[in-house]
């Protein structure tokens, strides 16, 4: 008599401990089927036993309920928002293509072209040199250029825009190009066809070409006998210079005719050029009148010859009337 009554007691008491303990795998089972699935940005699920009661110890009525709050959250997100967007999380915009890198990306794109070198000289136009100056031009008529060779190279300075720099025969140049100016020089027989030749070049070659040839050529302007005496003419500790200029004028009167006419166009020009007469005789002393090793064994003298040949030359300059006449 008291068996159905006594189970419709125990239902509505809220079951035995074994059906408990179904229903909390149940949830778990739930649980795990929910975590499964794909989770949406912003929603965490509790895991453990924690998702499966409620702080108040709510049993799986807490675990229905979180399920349904997971249920309700789903569907508002897939809901499509006002104006046809959605409430999912916005798409980033694609990175940008990496650049083909030959053979390490497996493409055969190539990188575009370089652009190609500015165009260079021709080997045989050397109208430019190193430093970059315009071609010399002879400021007067080019028929003023009377001779061939080193003489009339230095006619030819004397000439053109040139003689206004204070730098021309210190200015840094390579060695190349005054060779190859010396080289085209020795096929030039008319003063007409030197003109045109050294208006392909620019002065600083042009001088560059003086001194070399000055200074390595075979038949040398002062010759080697006349050091000692040229030397010896003059004395840093003098002050009559006038009277220096007239005993160097009497000791080149033995040279020859030619070297005489290229020496005088020589000091002709650099007493014209805006440069100190001591500085030019600084770089043209040594080229001009060359010391014989022999005389060099002593220091002392070594020095002293060395400042007496770069006055001689400066008294060259700087008495050019005297040295050489009117």
């Amino acid at each position: 008599a008291c068996g159905p009554r006594q189970r419709v007691s125990e239902d509505s008491s809220g079951g035995s401990p074994n059906d408990s303990s179904t229903k909390q795998a149940a949830a778990k089972t739930l649980e795990a089927h929910l975590q499964s699935r794909r989770q949406p940005p912003g929603l965490r699920i509790a895991s453990g036993d924690a998702a499966c009661r409620s702080p108040a110890g709510g049993g799986v009525n807490s675990v229905r309920l979180d399920a349904n709050n997971l249920l309700a959250e789903l569907q508002q997100r897939s809901r499509p928002a006002p104006g046809g967007g959605s409430l999912a999380a916005p798409r980033l915009p694609p990175p940008p293509p990496m650049p083909a890198s030959g053979a390490a990306s497996g493409s055969s794109q190539s990188s575009p072209p370089l652009p190609p070198p500015p165009p260079s000289s021709a080997t045989g136009d050397l109208s430019l040199s190193a430093t970059g100056t315009a071609p010399s031009r002879c400021r007067r008529a080019p028929s003023a250029v009377t001779h061939c060779g080193i003489r009339g190279l230095i006619q030819f300075l004397h000439l053109s825009e040139a003689v206004e720099n204070e730098q021309l025969f210190r200015e840094p140049c390579s060695i190349g190009p005054p060779k190859h100016l010396l080289e085209e020089m020795a096929a030039v027989h008319t003063p007409e066809s030197l003109v045109a030749l050294l208006g392909r070049y620019s002065s600083t070659v042009v001088a560059h070409a003086a001194k070399l040839y000055l200074k390595n050529s075979a038949w040398p302007v002062i010759p080697g006998g006349l050091t000692k005496s040229l030397t010896s003419a003059v004395d840093l500790k003098q002050t009559d210079r006038r009277g220096e200029a007239q005993r160097l004028a009497s000791l080149l009167a033995s040279l020859p005719q030619e070297a005489h006419g290229t020496l005088r166009e020589l000091c002709a020009l650099l007493g014209d050029l805006p440069a100190k007469s001591s500085l030019l005789a600084y770089t043209f002393g040594p080229i001009l009148i060359h010391l014989d090793p022999s005389m060099l064994t002593d220091p002392r003298v070594m020095v002293a010859m060395t400042k007496n040949a770069n006055l001689v030359v400066q008294v060259f300059i700087d008495f050019h009337h005297v040295v050489f006449g009117a």
